[in-house]
């Protein structure tokens, strides 16, 4: 997750930051968390006369409220809307939650209509057998059996788009479409 690696860095960063400020000969190894702890409680009466003190304050408080955010267990329970209308970050919902809430820049947007629009992007990919039968479940909402998706590959009711030597990729739409005329 590229928000997590984000944080991470950013406290490693901050990290050997402290480390050359108060204790250059200390040893440190990037996300050995164990030694991070370490360098910022022997560093901590120093820290005091440090310039950049607060805003590494700051951006710590920051990352590990963000990290904890992101890895817990209640994040489980939510669900996946898309992409902020307004600024492109990955926004979640609680599952009976009706409008989203962009943590980053706070536009709210309704979420039926977002997941509508994610079906809709899905609908129009091209994967592979596999993903494209897992895909068309989700915008389905109901099972595809690999039997039937290997059946209408043999009829020839799906066909796949072929891009040179990798493997062949069918249309994420027309394996919904073929599921609903089945039903």
């Amino acid at each position: 997750m590229a928000e997590i690696d984000e944080m991470r860095d950013s406290l490693n960063t901050w990290v050997i930051e402290v480390r050359n400020f108060a204790c250059p000969m200390v040893p440190y190894v990037n996300g050995d968390w164990y030694q991070a702890k370490r360098i910022i409680q022997s560093s901590a009466d120093r820290l005091r006369r440090w310039p950049d003190a607060p805003q590494f304050f700051d951006e710590l408080s920051y990352s590990l409220a963000r990290l904890e955010m992101l890895t817990s267990p209640v994040r489980a329970e939510r669900r996946y809307v898309g992409p902020c209308p307004e600024c492109e970050q990955d926004v979640t919902v609680f599952p009976e939650a009706t409008v989203a809430t962009c943590p980053a820049c706070g536009c709210r947007f309704d979420v039926d209509a977002a997941l509508d629009a994610l079906r809709g992007r899905l609908a129009d990919m091209w994967l592979p057998r596999e993903q494209a039968r897992r895909a068309a479940e989700i915008v389905a909402a109901r099972p595809v059996p690999l039997g039937s998706v290997k059946t209408w590959i043999a009829r020839g009711k799906l066909a796949p788009r072929k891009t040179g030597a990798g493997p062949a990729l069918y249309r994420v739409g027309a394996l919904v479409s073929l599921l609903a005329k089945s039903a």
